[in-house]
């Protein structure tokens, strides 16, 4: 009888994809730099599936890079808090402070870049395979507000079925930005409860949803969404 496969549901999942996505990627976007990652045979084969498709889908778009000639820097400084790109008065405003020498549609995997070569964004459309994808409608359609009830025992169960999508994000992350990527793995429950002004007895949820939590960075973004049910 064969061995079932056992595959984590909490950070341990990142703690294999991350590794794997940076070393596939390195292997193939700078050829003869190192060697082939060996297969994550102790995971399912959606779950490869997955990590594949997003290497190779950051693997074409760094490949093709597209200069945009604007001064990030400069744009930085010119845009207000919470921009929600939806005013075109206001879009066409910022564009003819810093025009762009990019025309028309993107229709292919590109990475956009800035002056001096830094890269501003990564358009990756297909990148997440469509299992993973499945994933993530499903868990959504059984809970859509379960983004807001952190605290409740729904949101340990979608903890663990959306740990898998959310891992290999987690592996595009450290290549797009490993410095964002590299700040999450710092946060602990005393800081969350700090930053976000939780009470202390709450530390107990936040400590009972660590075991399950999915990737180090998300807690990043939970100390900084004040709006949720946990963090008032």
């Amino acid at each position: 009888m064969a061995t079932p496969i056992y595959t984590p549901t909490n950070y341990e999942l990142s703690e294999k994809v991350v590794p794997y996505i940076c070393k596939h990627f390195g292997y193939e976007a700078f050829p003869g730099t190192s060697l082939a990652p060996a297969p994550c045979l102790d995971l399912p084969i959606h779950a490869s599936v997955g990590m594949d498709q997003m290497v190779s889908t950051l693997v074409q778009a760094y490949c093709n890079p597209i200069q945009s000639g604007i001064d990030l820097g400069q744009l930085s400084q010119s845009l207000g808090p919470m921009e929600s790109g939806l005013d075109v008065n206001r879009e066409a405003l910022l564009l003819s402070r810093h025009p762009s020498s990019v025309i028309g549609y993107l229709d292919m995997l590109a990475i956009i870049l800035g002056k001096e070569d830094t890269i501003s964004l990564w358009y990756l459309p297909g990148s997440l395979a469509w299992p993973m994808q499945l994933i993530i409608w499903q868990t959504w359609e059984d809970d859509p507000a379960i983004s807001s009830a952190l605290a409740t025992n729904a949101s340990r169960q979608w903890l663990p079925d959306i740990c898998l999508p959310a891992g290999i994000l987690s592996g595009a992350l450290s290549i797009m930005h490993p410095p964002l990527y590299d700040a999450g793995l710092e946060p602990t429950i005393q800081h969350l409860c700090i930053m976000t002004h939780i009470p202390v007895w709450t530390g107990t949820i936040l400590s009972a949803l660590v075991n399950t939590w999915i990737v180090y960075w998300t807690f990043q973004l939970l100390a900084s969404n004040l709006t949720t049910v946990l963090a008032l």
